[in-house]
């Protein structure tokens, strides 16, 4: 049921008035207020009861006053208890979620219906990105809440009411930072719950990271492994295996069999789009056709830096040596590109083939007959069990192109190509040095 014009009875000055009501329309736009006698009235069809119903809560929360009594409050509790009865008024209609401190994970997951019912796309939420525990707390849950959605403008915000309760709601920053300003007239704490800003990265990390930027750039010229027809005495060719669909600009690349659902996002950000996805190969009857590098291509300009991609928590950066690099750990084979949104995506998908195809690992359940079909289909640089395939997930339009790496097991980088106006020209994971690697002195090693 939905709650469209409540009236409530206060003696308060304007501003408390101003403040209660632009927190209601905070968390609905729509809502109507008005303020006159002693008594909450909810206007809607069907709502009869609820306003006895309200009451019967309120006194049960506030067990030592009786509604005589109400009246010799101070102004100072008068408001506080307005402020609960908003609360539990907006809890039943479904504009915020009224916790207590020890609910259950199942309770938390409730909060996401608010969300719905604001009309927050869902795609942008996605429950399934949340690392949550469920013998964490409500503030665990809600720090990772805040950790993850925060980078797409969405928080967890919480009324105080002076119990051990929590009323929580989504909200923009700039929504947050009004309320907390207006709820500081009225002496009532409105702030995000467990959520404390900072930089995308610590200071000192930045520090270290701009000390050692130029270290870690890539001194190959990665792009000439798209544009060359030989690079050293190796001939070079092309694969285009599709495009990876990027809805949100964050991108990620691991072995998509070992570390798909703990993977880091890049720090760095695209242009949100759908973007071609090539492959250097290196064809040889000797060493087997071997994939050198691949690329997304975000423009056709071509690139003067590549900066190593790079995720906030690299470690040790002003020991490292000029000629060493961080990236990620291939243990199966493979590797492969995706964007963020794809995590929840696949995490609901994989779940759903457990529960109803009785599914083991995703290797045999998923990617094993995909890179098989991709092999019938595209045969060119593949062997017969397949070494590339570019997976949609059903019924969703994220995707993930996965393909061998190089020489196989490893650690390999990942770069950012940058044009002489310093835009962003392309993504890059570098997998073989073919001039070194194929060269003469390499063999002989």
């Amino acid at each position: 049921m939905r709650v469209t014009s409540i009236h409530i009875m206060t003696t308060a000055k304007h501003s408390t008035i101003n403040a209660i009501e632009t927190l209601v329309r905070a968390i609905d736009p729509q809502a109507s207020i008005s303020y006159h006698d002693p008594r909450i009235d909810i206007i809607e069809k069907d709502a009869d009861n609820l306003r006895e119903a309200l009451m019967q809560v309120l006194l049960g929360e506030m067990d030592f006053y009786s509604f005589d009594e109400i009246n010799y409050l101070s102004t100072k509790e008068k408001i506080e208890l307005k402020v609960v009865a908003m609360v539990l008024l907006l809890n039943k209609s479904g504009y915020i979620c009224y916790l207590d401190w020890k609910c259950e994970l199942e309770d938390f997951k409730i909060f996401f219906d608010v969300i719905k019912k604001l009309g927050i796309d869902e795609n942008i939420y996605n429950f399934n990105r949340l690392k949550l525990n469920e013998d964490d707390d409500i503030e665990v849950w809600s720090r990772e809440f805040n950790k993850v959605f925060s980078k797409k403008g969405i928080f967890i915000g919480n009324i105080n009411t002076n119990s051990d309760s929590y009323s929580i709601f989504p909200t923009t920053k700039k929504s947050l930072e009004e309320l907390r300003e207006l709820g500081d007239k009225i002496d009532i704490k409105i702030d995000f719950l467990a959520y404390v800003e900072e930089d995308s990265m610590d200071k000192n990390w930045q520090e270290m990271y701009e000390r050692n930027r130029e270290k870690f750039r890539c001194k190959i010229d990665l792009d000439s492994y798209f544009t060359e027809k030989k690079i050293g005495k190796m001939e070079v060719d092309i694969l285009d295996i599709g495009e990876v669909n990027l809805p949100t600009g964050e991108i990620l690349a691991c072995d998509p069999l070992v570390e798909l659902e703990d993977a880091k996002t890049f720090i760095q950000r695209v242009s949100i789009g759908k973007y071609p996805v090539k492959i250097s190969v290196v064809p040889s009857e000797e060493y087997g056709d071997r994939y050198a590098c691949v690329k997304v291509e975000f423009s056709k300009n071509k690139p003067v830096v590549y900066e190593l991609a790079i995720t906030g928590v690299e470690e040790n950066m002003d020991e490292a040596n000029e000629d060493e690099f961080y990236g990620f750990g291939v243990d199966a084979g493979m590797g492969c590109v995706f964007e963020s949104e794809f995590l929840g995506e696949y995490k609901k998908y994989w779940e759903k083939l457990v529960e109803e195809e009785e599914a083991d690992n995703p290797f045999d359940d998923i990617f094993d007959d995909l890179l098989a079909e991709s092999a019938k289909k595209y045969p060119k640089y593949q062997r017969e069990y397949g070494d590339w395939a570019n997976w949609t997930i059903p019924n969703t339009d994220v995707n993930i192109p996965i393909f061998t790496s190089g020489w196989g097991d490893g650690y390999y980088p990942c770069y950012f190509g940058y044009d002489k106006d310093g835009e962003l020209c392309g993504f890059y994971i570098h997998f073989i040095d073919i001039e070194r690697e194929y060269s003469d002195e390499e063999e002989e090693e």
